[in-house]
């Protein structure tokens, strides 16, 4: 079945969790320490999407990616700039898609919904930051056109991590082409 990608619903909050987990376990094995990822919580992660999917400014947009018999693949969530060091008005907060999911384009998807929704808000830039040593990541952003800028050093579930700021200077590179195949309201 081909996925849809659609706006999220607070309905959604459990199945966002367990995707959020389970993609940060697949992610980041080798990136953080074992005892890191086991000890992440699906439960902790519902209860911040619940907040999230129902108290969140109206600016603050998630986006799932899912197929009716395998539920959420993926999803990305971002809105006003929050970190300091990126140079866009618009801020990727999260974006994962399971690891039997990738390559499919709907991290491509993903991030083309969130453009047309910034730029409808009336944002014009877009930046986030990713581990240092997430190359798979770091590649797929290069590829969406995203240009590497500054480093930051973060605390990431309790271990300092160095990450690398990736950068939009215009929403038109995500927005155009074909990113938008599969998008659905």
């Amino acid at each position: 079945m081909t996925p849809t990608v659609r706006a999220a619903l607070p309905a959604d909050a459990d199945a966002i969790a367990t995707a959020h987990v389970a993609a940060w376990r697949e992610a980041y094995r080798g990136l953080l320490p074992d005892a890191v990822l086991a000890g992440l919580s699906v439960a902790s992660r519902r209860e911040q999407w619940r907040q999230t999917l129902t108290r969140a400014p109206a600016t603050h947009s998630v986006f799932v990616a899912e197929t009716g018999t395998d539920g959420i693949l993926g999803f990305v969530s971002g809105g006003p700039r929050r970190a300091q060091g990126l140079a866009g008005d618009a801020e990727v907060y999260a974006l994962y898609v399971r690891a039997a999911a990738q390559r499919q384009g709907l991290g491509r998807q993903l991030m083309h919904a969130l453009a047309v929704t910034l730029r409808e808000s009336g944002f014009h830039s877009l930046g986030l930051w990713v581990l240092r040593e997430n190359a798979a990541a770091r590649g797929f952003y290069a590829r969406l056109g995203g240009q590497p800028g500054g480093e930051r050093q973060d605390v990431e579930a309790g271990h300092t991590v160095t990450e690398t700021a990736y950068e939009w200077p215009g929403l038109e590179v995500l927005v155009g082409g074909d990113g938008a195949s599969g998008r659905s309201a």
